[in-house]
């Protein structure tokens, strides 16, 4: 309700990157896999409302010298409940606004092109700070 989104660092990482993770066998959709991801990455709190915002290729280092590589598919969603810590693999989670923020400094250069499209999103929708 804030135009705020949640950003995460891992450990030894100085720069965000959006929570997420692989899509399940028993994941039923990619949206309901968004939303386990949430959980599992921000203390079980709930997100709700979803909305595609854009898709893409990401440069995982896990792939760089295989043939195989990783497909992601961005959501925005909107905080339902929960005590916002972060678990998992997450060592920090902070709600920002994503115009306060500069890609190069302060985005994984992995998630780089994704935080574009975001922000490209949140303006064509107006979906500014309050």
């Amino acid at each position: 309700d804030k135009n705020q989104i949640l950003l995460a660092k891992k450990p030894n990482e100085k720069q965000y990157r959006f929570i997420g993770g692989f899509v399940d066998r028993t994941d039923s959709s990619w949206e309901q896999a968004a939303k386990r991801e949430f959980m599992e990455e921000a203390n079980g709190c709930e997100i709700g409302d979803l909305r595609y915002v854009a898709s893409g290729a990401i440069d995982d280092w896990r792939y760089a010298k295989s043939e195989n590589g990783i497909m992601t598919t961005l959501f925005l969603g909107k905080f339902m409940w929960g005590s916002v810590k972060p678990t998992d693999d997450i060592a920090e989670l902070a709600w920002v606004y994503a115009e306060d923020l500069d890609v190069e400094k302060d985005i994984m250069p992995e998630h780089r092109e994704l935080f574009l499209k975001l922000k490209t999103y949140l303006t064509n929708n107006n979906i500014t700070k309050k």
